[in-house]
């Protein structure tokens, strides 16, 4: 990659080696309008500008991602996702963003670049398994797509409070108990009488 320019201004070009050929690759978009100036003194310097006071300002080239959200119960909206990287020219990036009702996410006007896109762990999916990060590499003019699948996390059949779930089963468990425990005890009584019997 390198830097051409001057004044603190720098337009970055890549160097692609293909089946022998070099090629300089621009990462902005070129300014295809004609300026015209005039030189009327000699010696003197005119400047030509596309933008007062700031000299040539080249758009940069830019492109899309979608997120696309699933989930095993079919959940889609609410999820919180973070995108995060830098462009082709270093500038970092960082931001959050929400699935809709489709479980979409369109992020556009991102620099050509790669980016990291992470569930962010919160209430919404504290029943499902997070998914792992997704790289993407952002191209001009063209939209990547990154897609998420949540499984829900095993569910344990320990009551909650409130929770009537099974309580069939927990009660025929709490008698058995109950029984197990009354009959230890009429046993221990019944030993400790006969005990006492003999020793008279």
């Amino acid at each position: 990659m390198f830097p051409s320019g001057d004044s603190g201004k720098r337009l970055f070009l890549l160097l692609i080696h293909t089946e022998g050929r070099y090629e300089f690759r621009l990462f902005f978009y070129l300014d295809e309008k004609t300026y015209s100036f005039s030189i009327k003194e000699n010696g003197v310097t005119v400047i030509v500008e596309n933008e007062a006071g700031h000299g040539f300002i080249n758009l940069a080239q830019t492109g899309s991602i979608r997120i696309e959200k699933t989930s095993e119960d079919g959940v889609l909206a609410g999820f919180t996702f973070r995108v995060t990287g830098s462009d082709i020219t270093g500038n970092a990036f960082s931001q959050e963003y929400v699935t809709d009702e489709n479980g979409e996410i369109k992020i556009e006007g991102l620099r050509v670049g790669e980016y990291v896109i992470s569930e962010v762990s919160n209430k919404a999916n504290e029943a499902y398994i997070l998914p792992p990060d997704v790289t993407v590499t952002v191209h001009a003019e063209k939209t990547v797509v990154a897609k998420f699948y949540n499984e829900l996390k095993p569910v344990t059949d320990i009551p909650k409070t409130g929770d009537s779930t099974n309580m069939t089963l927990w009660a025929a468990l709490a008698g058995v108990s109950l029984l197990g425990a009354g009959t230890a005890a009429f046993f221990t009584f019944r030993k400790k009488k006969e005990g006492g019997k003999n020793e008279r």
